[in-house]
């Protein structure tokens, strides 16, 4: 079976181009960063958000060989609004990976009212033609909250702005199954 994490990367990598600028917002163990990475080169740049330092360390680790990553310890809202406030607004990708540390500690979660605060930081960021994915892991206490919140964020922002879905979680999913999100801004065709 294809794991969801997969086929965020594989939506998103069209819209991601050599030189770019794009944000891991929850970087986690590094791997989203590393595919990045690759994507923009090294006249790219990514910035690699994690509010655990643990999280910063593993993805240092994974990525040591990469020079094109900068790295962000602290809440991914704050991140990001501080990008705002230096007027950068030419951001190709966004990803979100959401829920805890994958062998970290478990009491450690995002959590929706921030998730949903960067999300609307992050689309603000996007250029047009810009895209963002969330994949919500919804096993773990108020994972399904979280999760809700964001797609019903998403939902509002896609009837009310120019978001376009691209990827979607099936209505015949099981309830506690992860949950992609890939929304691009703009028309498709300006990727």
């Amino acid at each position: 079976m294809v794991q969801l994490t997969q086929i965020a990367h594989e939506l998103i990598r069209d819209f991601i181009k050599t030189g770019d600028l794009v944000i891991d917002a929850t970087c986690g163990n590094g791997h989203d960063t590393f595919f990045l990475s690759e994507l923009v080169g090294e006249s790219g740049m990514v910035l690699a958000c994690d509010l655990q330092q643990l999280a910063i360390d593993a993805t240092k680790d994974r990525c040591r060989e990469r020079k094109n990553i900068d790295y962000h310890l602290g809440d991914h809202a704050e991140v990001l609004q501080s990008l705002l406030e230096k007027n950068q607004s030419s951001v190709s990708a966004i990803l979100f990976n959401l829920g805890y540390l994958p062998g970290g500690d478990k009491s450690l979660t995002t959590q929706g009212p921030a998730t949903v605060s960067a999300i609307q930081l992050g689309l603000r960021l996007l250029k047009r033609g810009g895209v963002l994915s969330v994949l919500a892991y919804v096993g773990h206490p108020g994972g399904i909250d979280e999760a809700n919140a964001v797609e019903s964020f998403l939902t509002k922002s896609i009837d009310s702005a120019e978001l376009h879905k691209i990827h979607w979680p099936d209505e015949s999913r099981p309830a506690t199954s992860p949950r992609l999100y890939v929304v691009c801004k703009g028309s498709l065709n300006e990727s």
